[in-house]
């Protein structure tokens, strides 16, 4: 994995989780 593709996905991963965050408690 390139280190842009890992940045993309942490960002996605950490937008979706703040965007959901009330099933994740």
């Amino acid at each position: 994995m390139d280190r842009e593709i890992i940045t993309q996905y942490n960002y996605v991963k950490r937008k979706y989780v703040k965007e959901h965050d009330l099933r994740f408690t």
